[in-house]
């Protein structure tokens, strides 16, 4: 026997050891794992435990118990309800304002034009559709609140989900079915309004005429324009920003 053949049983010897190992190995897991109540082939029951992660309902953390009664004691009237009915309703806008390329709804939401405008205005130059399909809410939670002498701020984390599709030049580019995901949004009162337009520039208020920006809360014209400017009720609470996290 030459020197070759003996290196080509040594090799085949050892890869036959390989595949012995790599065997017992996969039967022992699957004994181990049908054990534990999985049945049927172990990749399908990964990618499943896998499915079932990905659509499960995304947990929220809060602190509404502790922050309510300090809430209540600063505004009588509050009922976190109304605030929780409220975040879904501007939720369900915003989805529907980037789905439409429509600002049509905001008048509860003075303090998000701006924002919400710039990004269907990003969204048109890049060529992009969205939609929202399927959209179900389900748990809510007050995460902060502070309260200064020109405003107060409550943050509310929501959990949520939908079927979220992108589209970008007409062509899919993203798809998530059943997407389970979470939201910041934020509630902004704002108690001295003179203090408040001193402090802080005037959340992306504009005129309805002519787009330009309204300097301070109380202006009843366009400085610019000379539009009329709606009234504000500033004794209210406003949503001033939403962030997925």
């Amino acid at each position: 026997m030459g020197f070759l053949e003996i290196v080509l049983i040594i090799v085949l010897s050892i890869v036959a050891l390989l595949i012995f190992i790599a065997l017992a190995v996969y039967f022992k897991i699957k004994i181990m794992l049908k054990k534990a109540g999985f049945n049927g082939n172990i990749l399908n029951e990964i990618k499943k435990s896998s499915n079932e992660l990905k659509n499960s309902e995304k947990s929220i953390s809060g602190m509404t118990r502790l922050l309510e009664p300090s809430i209540i004691r600063d505004f009588k009237e509050f009922n976190k309800e109304e605030l929780y009915t409220r975040t879904e309703k501007n939720l369900r806008t915003i989805f529907s304002a980037l789905e439409n390329s429509s600002m049509d709804g905001f008048s509860d939401m003075p303090l998000l034009y701006d924002i919400v405008k710039k990004e269907i205005e990003d969204y048109n130059n890049d060529h992009i559709q969205v939609e929202y399909n399927d959209i179900v809410f389900n748990n809510f939670a007050i995460k902060s609140y502070k309260k200064e002498q020109a405003e107060a701020i409550i943050e509310i984390a929501v959990s949520l989900r939908y079927t979220y599709k992108k589209y970008q030049d007409g062509r899919l580019v993203k798809s998530k079915d059943n997407y389970q995901t979470r939201y910041i949004v934020k509630f902004i009162y704002i108690i001295d309004e003179e203090l408040f337009t001193k402090s802080k520039k005037v959340y992306g208020i504009t005129c309805p005429n002519c787009g330009a920006a309204i300097k301070t809360l109380g202006d009843k014209n366009c400085a610019y324009c000379g539009a009329v400017i709606k009234d504000i009720n500033l004794k209210a609470w406003f949503m001033s920003s939403y962030n997925e996290y």
